[in-house]
């Protein structure tokens, strides 16, 4: 009579890798893509008026120190980036128009070519956050079947 043991690892090798999938993935994706929705949705706010960007900026920012806090907990640099590009942004658009006292139509061409040359960038950060490789542990799996 012979009895297995279930718990025991299997004798044959796999062939597939062990794939070590980092946290957060969901959100990341989320809120980078959220991020992107807020800069596009801004955009049209101020091709309608310039003075919408009192309530895309803050948004942007929000989200963006969001995506910042959860891309630096899951270890994915291109998420922290793109999270720190928000706030960033946002605050620079403000001290510019502060600093150089613009009105709102003095302030809408360059505000709209800061934020099409953002959104430029940003779409490519967030296209690195969506193809952001896993880590493959193959060679863990070797040494522990070893």
């Amino acid at each position: 009579m012979t009895s297995e043991n279930p718990y025991s690892p299997p004798l044959a090798d796999s062939e597939q890798p062990i794939v070590d999938q980092k946290p957060g993935g969901g959100w990341v994706r989320g809120l980078s893509a959220m991020q992107l929705l807020i800069v596009f949705v801004g955009l049209v706010g101020v091709l309608w008026d310039v003075e919408s960007i009192m309530a895309s900026g803050p948004c942007l920012a929000f989200v963006g120190l969001i995506l910042m806090l959860v891309g630096w907990r899951s270890n994915r640099l291109a998420a922290l980036i793109c999270g720190l590009s928000g706030p960033s942004f946002a605050l620079f658009i403000f001290l510019l128009i502060y600093v150089n006292e613009w009105s709102p139509s003095q302030a809408f061409s360059p505000v709209l070519g800061l934020g099409l040359f953002y959104a430029m960038c940003l779409f490519g950060g967030v296209f690195a956050v969506f193809n952001q490789q896993t880590e493959v542990t193959a060679m863990k799996a070797e040494n522990s079947s070893n």
